[in-house]
């Protein structure tokens, strides 16, 4: 799926495909794109506009995904006796 697939799909989309995280991953994704569309203020033009970085963003998407960074499963930890 490309980007205009995955920002066509709808909340219910969202929740099918994450039951636990449905809601979350579609709210994360109407923030983005909301911020893809701010522009810089007219009043204040000394300023350069701040970069939106997705990277920045406060909730980390491997989690409810079960990957890593790397975009590995994540092993279990290994316990010993």
């Amino acid at each position: 799926m490309d980007g205009a697939g995955l920002c066509a799909l709808t909340e219910e989309d969202f929740r099918m495909r994450s039951p636990m995280s449905g809601d979350i991953l579609y709210a994360q994704l109407e923030i983005w794109k909301s911020a893809a569309h701010m522009t810089p203020s007219a009043s204040s033009p000394q300023r350069s506009p701040q970069q939106f970085c997705p990277e920045d963003s406060v909730f980390d998407l491997a989690g409810p995904l079960g990957q890593t960074i790397s975009g590995g499963m994540q092993e279990a930890p290994a316990h010993t006796l």
